[in-house]
């Protein structure tokens, strides 16, 4: 069965000789190695740090409260624990290249929705301009790029779709396997809970596929929590259910809550002014509106209604709880936006659309996803360390949101919060951390100091007006051997 689905996705990769493909596959191998550290703090603390304590490298009171809860799950982080365990047969240690191969396994799953995208596309015969816009979508490669339970467990779900759809084998085992799976990446983000019963009412009273196989899929979805079940017992060492425990925590409990409350709207206007390009956010936004009210019987709507609709009733709103509906947004296009294509401008505004969407595909995918990735690399690189750390505005690198990197294996210092550079004494060897530029100049005109890491946009800087560098946030770890005014 397995070996079919291989036969299926080479046939597929035979059909397309779009440059635009191979394009994004660069992005998404560029953001892989270069989309280094995380996007939103779950990502590390609640994936790497997870891993580390499995390691034996953290306690447990290291971990953040989310552990102690016992609400999140391990699948994901088992997957990892196994990569690492093989990778560390092999001698690869280094925790700034292990992440690398996480992302990889990301970015496996992003290559298969692409190709599998591209097969069900190929079915309803489009226009010839829309494989280059569906195949530049800017948030691809850095999504593929991330190991948040949210990308993973995403595309876990897409891709299930995705098969199901084509009906790659009528055989029973093929349709076990794909239900399995679709159970898994639900428990492992059980905020898809909403998308599945979409799909599940959509398949049996719309397209009717699924009547004569609901007890398959009862099957498929006990077995897989059975699975998921034991293997939650390896990283808590207790039963637990952890999608009851996250449900309680968050909703019942209002724990999520504590966290900040957006207005139930929120992630509207954020599709536009946070989503990183903002012409794309707004046709995406629109496209997904008139996919809603005009396409009421379309699976996308199943799937995408509820899970938004669930996520604006929930007072904490982040951006970030949106990505696995991001995966979709190739088959809403293709919904909606066909007939737009033979309008008389429409290769015009196509062009447009994919030019900006190459440039910020790039961009995302050059970027670290975090700029405190530079600093860690930093300090594992000194020979020595300092004694202590300054820092300014109350932001800890070494210490975001409150809790202990540990996975970079971070040197165990000192670190002092100061408001101005005149509070460090002298004379000592000493590590400034400086969040702003203007303070990374005043840094240099007053101290001998060396800087330490380096940014890959630093020569950037110079073709930028002062008054807006004077302003932006940018990190820099400083090496002070001689400090004097």
């Amino acid at each position: 069965m397995v070996s079919l689905w291989l036969y299926r996705l080479k046939k597929i990769q035979g059909h397309v000789r779009n440059p635009f493909l191979y394009i994004q596959l660069g992005l998404i191998l560029i953001a892989c190695f270069f989309s280094q550290g995380h996007f939103h703090f779950d990502e590390h603390f609640q994936i790497l740090e997870f891993l580390n304590f499995k390691l034996g490298n953290v306690e447990s009171t290291q971990l953040p409260w989310e552990f102690a809860a016992q609400i999140r799950p391990w699948g994901q982080v088992f997957i990892y624990f196994i990569i690492t365990k093989f990778l560390a047969f092999l001698n690869v240690t280094d925790p700034f290249t292990l992440p690398i191969f996480f992302r990889f396994a990301t970015a496996g799953l992003a290559i298969t929705a692409l190709l599998l995208t591209i097969k069900f596309i190929q079915r309803k015969s489009p226009h010839q301009l829309f494989f280059p816009i569906i195949l530049t979508l800017w948030f691809w490669p850095f999504l593929a790029a991330r190991i948040s339970s949210e990308c993973f467990n995403g595309l876990l779900f897409y891709n299930c779709i995705l098969f199901y759809l084509l009906q790659v084998s009528s055989l029973r085992s093929a349709k076990f396997v794909i239900f399995f799976v679709m159970l898994a990446a639900v428990w492992g983000r059980v905020q898809l809970a909403p998308s599945l019963l979409g799909f599940c009412l959509w398949a049996y009273f719309i397209e009717r596929s699924l009547r004569g196989h609901l007890l398959l899929m009862l099957c498929a979805f006990m077995a897989a929590t059975m699975l998921n079940l034991t293997i939650d017992f390896w990283g808590y060492n207790s039963w637990t259910l952890t999608p009851w425990n996250y449900f309680y925590q968050n909703l019942l409990a209002h724990r999520a809550s504590n966290f900040g409350v957006s207005a139930w709207y929120s992630y509207f206007p954020w599709l536009i002014t946070k989503s990183g390009n903002p012409i794309a956010g707004l046709a995406v936004l629109s496209a997904l509106f008139f996919l809603w009210l005009r396409r009421p019987t379309s699976l996308v709507t199943w799937i995408t209604l509820p899970f938004i609709l669930l996520h604006m009733l929930i007072g904490h709103k982040e951006l970030r709880f949106l990505f696995p509906m991001a995966f979709f947004i190739p088959i809403i296009l293709l919904e909606v936006c066909g007939p737009l294509l033979k309008l008389k401008y429409a290769a015009g505004i196509a062009s447009i659309f994919i030019a900006l969407n190459l440039f910020t595909g790039l961009i995302l995918a050059l970027r670290p996803a975090t700029p405190l990735i530079a600093i860690y690399k930093s300090m594992a690189t000194r020979p020595t360390p300092a004694a202590k750390l300054y820092y300014f505005g109350g932001e800890n690198p070494l210490r975001p949101g409150d809790l202990p990197i540990s996975w970079y294996r971070t040197p165990n210092i000192q670190t002092i919060n100061i408001k101005s550079i005149d509070e460090i004494p002298a004379p000592e060897l000493s590590w400034v951390f400086t969040d702003r530029f203007l303070r990374g100049q005043e840094l240099a005109q007053k101290h001998t100091c060396t800087k330490l890491s380096k940014s890959n946009f630093e020569f950037f800087y110079d073709l930028v007006p002062a008054k807006i560098m004077t302003k932006t946030r940018i990190f820099n770890l400083w090496e002070c051997q001689v400090i004097g005014t």
